[in-house]
């Protein structure tokens, strides 16, 4: 009696009826419907649907909208719509998390506010949770909550939820061996589905069946095959195709429509394969059934090559805890045949299931091997690529400050010492000497500058330079650097206009943003002609502030835009007074801003000036 194990599991997952799953809407269209709504009683129930919606995909997803659901209830004050959330967290820590304790929290919850409001439907939903933890747990008194469960399943007056608690007692019943109560349950439990859902009442029907089978009682079963076999042309597929073609199949197999049963069957599986996210659970009950047939069939060659697909499945379901064992198909095989007393068959077959098994250790074995072998070899030749590019990443860098140091640098630093010499030869008059000691001033400044600017991009290529964010107001930090370059922008004329508010604070690493901002107005103050006007500006975008800085200087082409932060591309144009540099500034500036979590444009066209804006989480 598996299909009845595994019904408790559909029921718990919201999926014991495709009607549920085709009532709701898309993701999407969930979402876009909850932005229109005002009444939390609704949001409630939109954000219930969106929870089941994840329960199969992302169940970080599901518990949040659940949560969102229930609060939303909470503030409605509608106790019916609070008892809805309530069960559905309830039943999804017991069907998905597997944390009955949890599951048992949150009936606990429930069930006194349903209690209040008299809302007998979710009652009866509490304790149909409540009796599958207390038969797993082995804990109460069984027969007495199945009557609780009865008697509020009753007073709701729905017959879905009557029908789905008789349904689960009979389950349960299975479960713990007392086939006896379980037929009674199960009959009840077909008498109100064969009225309102016909889909349900069959498989009801092939479950009441399998166990009057168990139980000796030939006749009753077949005559119960024999009504289902007359209404099953009626069947609605509500449930969905999957469970259409596997009750259909199962009810072939019982009145021996072998051909019927195998065509429906096989159709199930192309079409779950053929689909864009194919089912292992749907794929698990076709291979099963299949197996069954061609047992029943005699074919062991065809058994034992759908039981050798049916074997991965069964990894699958043991994974989830969703099967009752995880044995051998052949053994499966086996008390099939025992139950047809074919003593001579069975012989043979363990035989050939002794060999069958050596054969399938001895294979898996050497495919574990052969994958680990392979596993091993892409780990290894990963580590090599990487490595080789890392290596190849550091002789560009290499390179880089080779080519920074004996040409951007080597010159500043000749011209600096032609200085010196004409000064300690006495060479210079007073006013050339005067005007020399500034010229000496802004070279020295621009030569600190590309240092630093070469050291912090060698560090960054290093890996050392990790952001220490804190909140930091941005207006000092942008003052302090201004300040350090007024002397180069009098030099030229350029006027610095600085619109940042004092209150405006990031989220940012202080000394990061005072090296970006640094050169940014170097770069400004490099590119302008004299006589030209750099501007500071912010602007607040919700939860993010964004720093321009803007120049009227030469601007850029595309061509040059598109190289401005690759290292390997990055080259030094002279600036308007013939300033030098090494083409690093920016490229350091795009890797602060990265490492900060921030985001940074550039608009600029050839003697139109340029903008970088650079923007971070306030």
């Amino acid at each position: 009696m598996k299909h009845s194990y595994f019904r408790l599991l559909l029921l718990g997952w919201g999926l014991a009826t495709a009607a549920l799953s085709q009532s709701q809407a898309s993701i999407q269209q969930l979402k876009k419907t909850l932005t229109t709504v005002s009444s939390d009683t609704t949001r409630s129930r939109l954000l219930v649907e969106l929870g089941i919606q994840y329960e199969q995909t992302n169940l970080d997803s599901c518990f949040y909208f659940l949560n969102q659901s229930l609060r939303a209830a909470q503030r409605s004050r509608n106790a019916y719509a609070i008892a809805r959330s309530i069960h559905r967290l309830g039943n999804t820590h017991l069907y998905l998390t597997k944390n009955e304790s949890k599951a048992l929290e949150w009936i606990n919850k429930g069930i006194p506010i349903a209690k209040r409001a008299n809302d007998y439907e979710h009652l009866a939903k509490y304790f149909q949770l409540l009796v599958i933890i207390s038969v797993h747990q082995n804990i109460g008194n069984f027969e007495d909550l199945f009557k609780q469960l009865l008697r509020y399943a009753e007073k709701s007056n729905k017959w879905q939820v009557i029908g789905e608690s008789y349904g689960v007692i009979g389950d349960l019943y299975v479960s713990l061996k007392k086939d006896e109560q379980a037929e009674k349950a199960y009959e009840k439990a077909m008498d109100v589905f064969e009225k309102y859902d016909l889909d349900e009442w069959f498989t009801y029907g092939l479950d009441y069946a399998d166990i009057l089978k168990n139980d000796g009682k030939l006749d009753q079963a077949k005559l119960i095959h024999q009504k289902l076999d007359l209404k099953k042309d009626q069947l609605l597929k509500s449930k969905g195709e999957w469970v259409y073609f596997t009750d259909v199949a199962r009810l072939g197999i019982e009145l021996k429509k072998y051909a019927e049963a195998e065509r429906l069957l096989l159709e199930g599986i192309t079409k779950e394969r053929q689909s864009a996210r194919p089912d292992t659970f749907h794929l698990y009950f076709f291979y099963r059934h299949l197996t069954d047939l061609y047992v029943h069939q005699a074919n062991y060659k065809k058994a034992y090559e759908s039981g050798m697909a049916l074997a991965d499945f069964r990894q699958w379901l043991k994974a989830k805890r969703q099967t009752q064992d995880s044995k051998l198909q052949m053994v499966q095989l086996e008390a099939k045949l025992t139950l047809e007393n074919k003593e001579t068959e069975i012989a043979l077959l363990a035989e050939q299931k002794k060999e069958q098994q050596l054969l399938l250790i001895a294979a898996t074995i050497i495919g574990v091997l052969l994958i680990g072998f392979v596993v091993v070899l892409q780990r290894n030749r990963r580590r090599i690529e990487r490595q080789k590019a890392e290596l190849a990443n550091l002789n560009t860098t290499k390179d880089k400050l080779f080519a920074i140091l004996s040409h951007d640098l080597r010159a500043p630093v000749k011209s600096l010492s032609s200085y010196f010499m004409l000064i300690n030869w006495g060479a210079l008059s007073q006013a050339e000497f005067v005007e020399s000691v500034q010229s000496l001033n802004i070279q020295l400044s621009n030569l600190h500058d590309m240092l630093e600017n070469v050291l912090n991009w060698a560090v960054s290529q290093l890996g050392g330079m990790r952001p220490q964010k804190e909140q930091t107001a941005i207006a000092p930090v942008i003052e302090e650097q201004m300040q350090l370059l007024v002397p180069a922008a009098q030099a030229k004329g350029i006027q610095i206009e600085c619109q940042v508010s004092s209150e405006t604070q990031l989220t940012i690493d202080r000394n990061h943003l005072g090296v970006m901002v640094r050169n940014l107005l170097h770069n400004a103050i490099k590119f302008t002609h004299s006589g030209g006007k750099i501007s500071l500006t912010q602007q607040e975008t919700g939860e993010r502030a964004f720093i321009e800085v803007k120049d009227t200087g030469i601007g850029m082409t595309k061509e040059r835009l598109a190289k401005l932060f690759e290292p390997e591309k990055a080259d030094s144009r002279m600036g308007t007074s013939h300033e030098r540099g090494t083409g690093l500034g920016l490229v350091l500036v795009k890797e602060l801003v990265e490492a900060n979590g921030g985001t940074l444009e550039v608009r600029s066209e050839p003697e139109q000036g340029t903008a970088f804006v650079i923007g971070f989480e306030k």
